[in-house]
């Protein structure tokens, strides 16, 4: 938390004012801070705040990279908060051009520019590795995201960083070893050891509280909202809160099952190629995947399968066409749902008006993607990237 306020606060310094603009009508910006300078326009073009022109870097500090970014207010949230989209990077002392935009519907608000350095950690709403702990920006094998904190697994390890309201960073020693399986969500983390669920967070449904039958033998976890699944021997436990039945684990999901999900407030297993669903997503399960179905994953609010390439949701969402073939794995939020094809990731809106743009770094070379409430982390060969708002969680 200390980071994202400092962040705020290296901006606060570098902000054009924030007056009304029409669209298209562009205005000068000059900024300079230690180490690097820059200028050139800024305006919303066609819903799109819109930065460009130069940047030039005098630092000769090794490693050190400059950037412009451009800022989208959203006036309908609490306290206002600015969006942030960043440029090329500039390492090392020269001159480059910049381009950077920002979807903005609200075309009479100004956009505002700043200039960043990259040890100034304020790009944590862009494309990038400098909100994450340098310990896990390399030589990870397995991300997952939560509401508002981030998991990474390296070597057995597992590493948390966001928001700490529930104690969601809290990783317990039993989880800095051996751990094979992670899963983050709204309050509450979980993680596998030699088939033992290990769980830590918010507790106020009993989440945290792991079953003596969760504590040998598991093979697999999942965490929604405010409940958690584990897969033994192929029957699903499930234990934590039971508002909309995701803990009313169907007759059908007690044995041969092969896989599960959750995600908000529901539900969902694999047996034999056939999904199972239980909680907010409902149980109607298309027939297209009742069978043939070679994995499941869980949004905010919707299950998938993914069958031939296919991603089918149970509830019956719209599905792109780029998204009914090839896809390997789908992952989502309140939002928007995103979709790994090949190395790279789809996005598409799961509700009106949502942005899931797909940054264009995460599409080629893409291992791994997690969604979370506001933010996302990509894997990719081992390094680890995200994008997003990683904003403090609001208490329940």
């Amino acid at each position: 938390m200390r980071r994202l306020l400092s962040c705020i606060a290296v901006g606060a310094l570098l902000l054009v004012g924030a007056g009304t603009a029409a669209a298209a009508d562009l205005k000068p910006w000059d900024l300079s801070v230690p180490g690097a300078s820059g200028h050139g326009t800024v305006g919303n073009v066609d819903k799109l705040a819109t930065v460009t022109g130069t940047i030039s870097v005098t630092d000769a500090t090794p490693g050190q990279c400059y950037f412009v970014q451009v800022g989208v207010v959203e006036p309908l949230l609490p306290r206002h908060p600015v969006y942030w989209a960043s440029s090329e990077r500039q390492c090392g002392p020269g001159t480059r051009a910049v381009t950077v935009t920002k979807p903005n519907d609200w075309t009479t608000i100004e956009p505002q520019v700043r200039i960043c350095a990259d040890t100034d950690n304020c790009d944590y709403n862009a494309y990038s590795n400098i909100t994450v702990p340098a310990e896990v920006r390399t030589g990870v094998s397995a991300v997952s995201t939560g509401s508002h904190v981030s998991l990474a697994l390296k070597n057995g390890k597992v590493t948390a960083w966001g928001d700490n309201h529930y104690g969601e960073l809290d990783v317990p020693a039993e989880a800095s070893s051996g751990v094979t399986a992670i899963s983050a969500a709204w309050g509450h983390d979980a993680a596998l050891r030699n088939g033992k669920v290990i769980a830590w967070g918010a507790n106020d449904n009993k989440q945290n509280e792991v079953p003596a039958e969760a504590q040998s033998g598991v093979s697999a976890i999942a965490t929604g909202n405010i409940h958690t699944l584990a897969l033994k021997n192929g029957k699903v436990l499930a234990w934590g809160g039971n508002f909309s039945g995701q803990l009313n684990v169907p007759a059908e999901a007690r044995s041969g099952v092969s896989a599960i999900a959750a995600a908000g407030l529901s539900s969902a297993a694999l047996r034999n190629g056939k999904v199972i669903a239980w909680g907010e997503a409902g149980s109607k399960v298309p027939v297209e995947a009742q069978s043939g179905v070679s994995a499941i994953y869980a949004t905010d609010h919707d299950v998938y399968a993914v069958k031939n390439g296919k991603a089918i949701s149970i509830r019956g969402a719209a599905v792109p066409a780029e998204a009914q073939s090839g896809l390997s794995s789908v992952t989502g939020d309140h939002s928007c749902t995103y979709g790994l094809k090949g190395d790279r990731v789809l996005g598409w809106a799961a509700s009106l008006n949502a942005d899931c743009l797909v940054p264009a770094a995460a599409q080629s070379g893409v291992t791994g993607i997690s969604a979370g409430e506001y933010h996302r982390l990509v894997l990719k060969g081992g390094e680890v990237y995200m994008w997003g708002h990683l904003s403090p969680t609001p208490p329940r």
